[in-house]
């Protein structure tokens, strides 16, 4: 199984604030949340995040997903979460995603 610590490591020069939030573009999540489920890991959301133009990062419900708050199985979850993430991409937002055993 693939460590979400060694994906983190990889994808640490394309994420935005990696110390703290470790944002992805929506391209980037995608890709990130495919080789993870592929490699075992849980899906547990994702949550949107616009950057204004100070630099501030502004939570977008709309484009954030959790687990705990659909009842449908693993692969769906994982599908509504793409689907999400992929409407977030024409409108620039960025994203945090987070495995079962992660703290956001």
């Amino acid at each position: 199984m693939t460590s979400l610590i060694d994906l983190r490591t990889e994808f640490a020069p394309r994420a935005v604030d990696s110390d703290r939030l470790f944002l992805l573009s929506a391209s980037d999540a995608l890709e990130f949340i495919t080789r993870a489920t592929n490699a075992g890991q849980e899906l547990a959301g994702v949550e949107g995040f616009r950057i204004t133009e100070h630099g501030a990062f502004q939570p977008l419900q709309e484009f954030s997903t959790d687990s705990a708050d659909v009842q449908c199985g693993k692969a769906e979850f994982v599908e509504l979460t793409n689907a999400v993430v992929q409407a977030g991409a024409a409108k620039n937002v960025y994203f945090e995603v987070v495995f079962e055993g992660e703290h956001a």
